[in-house]
C-alpha cells in the first residue's frame, strides 16, 4: 500500500526522501519531492500573507516582567556589584596592585559606579541576556521584537542606569525603567521547556511516542531537533493543533509532548526520563497591539498575564 504523503510532516517527508531508493522507486521519490515543493510554495505564500496583513511589531506593546521581579533584580545586582568591587580591591591589594584601586576609588562616584556597571552588565547581558539577578528571577533582556539585543543597546541600558533616581522609574505604569525605554529593550519572563506526560502511562521501551502540534509549532521543532541529536528511537503517534486534544491523547497513553513549564496542565506532570533530552528555555513575550479592537485586546492580554503569574 502506497503511503499518503500529504499526511506526513515536512520533517518526515525530508527523512523519507533521504531513505527512499530513487533508482528502485523513482515514482515514489518524485511524489515526495512534489509534496515538498508544494509545501514550500504554501509556506512562502502564507509567510507573504502574514507579512502583508500584520502591522509593524514596533507598534505593539511588549509586556514587561512583573515589577516585583524587577525590584529583586535591582537589589541582587547591586549587591553583586558591591561584592565584586570589594573582592577585586582585596585581590589587587594582595598582588601589589592596591594603588590602582585607590586611584579608582578617588574617581567621582558616578564615574566609578558607571565603570563597575559596564564591567558587570555589558559582558553578561550581551552574551546571555541576563545578569545574576535575572538568572535568579528567570527573566531576560530582549529588544522590542522579543529577540537578543545588540551590544550597543546593552551599553545604552548601562549608561542610562546612572540617571539620578533611575531605579524609581520601575514604578511607572509600563513597568519599564528608563534604561529599558531609552535603549529600546524590555525585561521579560523566561520559562523552561519541559517534557509533559501522564504518570499513569510511563514511558516503556526505547521508542519514544510523541504527541505534538502540527508543523510550525515551536515546541514541535524543539522536540524533533533535540531528539535527532540522540540515539533513542522516536515516532510521532498523534498530531493535533488544539491543546485540549493533545492533553486527551496523552491521558490515553498515546505519548508525551513538550510545553512551557508555566503552562503545564494540572492533570499532567513534567517528566524527567533518561531517554528525554533537555529542551532548553523559551522567552515569554506578550505583544499587545490594540489599534483595531482595544477593549478585546486589553482583556485578552490581562487574561494571559493572570494565567502566567498564577
Amino acid at each position: 500500500m502506497e503511503p499518503n504523503y500529504s499526511e506526513y510532516s515536512t520533517l518526515e517527508l525530508e527523512d523519507a526522501l533521504a531513505d527512499v531508493d530513487k533508482n528502485a522507486f523513482p515514482e515514489r521519490a518524485e511524489r515526495i519531492e512534489s509534496e515538498l515543493r508544494a509545501r514550500q510554495i504554501t509556506e512562502q505564500s502564507t509567510s507573504n500573507e502574514v507579512s502583508d496583513k500584520q502591522e509593524d511589531i514596533s507598534g505593539s506593546t511588549l509586556e514587561a516582567a512583573p515589577r516585583m521581579l524587577r525590584l529583586v533584580n535591582h537589589i541582587l545586582d547591586a549587591l553583586v556589584v558591591f561584592i565584586f568591587a570589594f573582592v577585586a580591591s582585596f585581590i589587587m591589594s594582595l598582588i601589589g596592585l592596591g594603588h590602582i584601586m585607590e586611584m579608582l576609588f578617588e574617581l567621582p562616584d558616578i564615574v566609578f559606579g558607571l565603570l563597575m556597571y559596564l564591567i558587570y552588565y555589558v559582558p553578561l547581558e550581551t552574551i546571555t541576556g541576563k545578569s545574576v539577578g535575572k538568572h535568579f528571577t528567570k527573566t531576560k533582556v530582549v529588544n522590542l521584537s522579543g529577540e537578543k539585543p545588540d551590544i550597543y543597546q546593552i551599553a545604552g541600558r548601562t549608561f542610562a542606569r546612572m540617571i539620578p533616581f533611575e531605579p524609581l522609574s520601575i514604578f511607572r505604569s509600563s513597568r519599564d525603567c528608563w534604561h529599558d525605554s531609552l535603549a529600546n529593550t524590555k525585561v521579560v519572563l523566561e520559562d523552561d521547556v519541559v517534557w509533559v506526560g501522564d504518570t499513569a502511562h510511563p514511558l516503556v521501551g526505547n521508542n519514544i511516542p510523541l504527541v505534538l502540534a502540527p508543523d510550525g509549532c515551536m515546541y514541535r521543532s524543539r522536540v524533533i531537533e533535540q531528539l535527532k541529536q540522540q540515539t533513542f528511537a522516536w515516532k510521532i503517534s498523534y498530531t493535533n493543533a488544539d491543546l485540549g486534544g493533545l492533553v486527551a491523547a496523552i491521558q490515553q497513553g498515546l505519548g508525551v509532548t513538550a510545553l512551557a513549564k508555566s503552562s503545564l496542565p494540572a492533570n499532567l506532570a513534567a517528566l524527567n526520563h533518561p531517554h528525554l533530552p533537555k529542551l532548553g528555555k523559551v522567552n515569554i513575550c506578550l505583544f499587545n497591539q490594540d489599534t483595531q479592537h482595544p477593549v478585546i485586546s486589553k482583556t485578552l492580554a490581562e487574561f494571559f498575564k493572570v494565567r502566567l503569574r498564577g
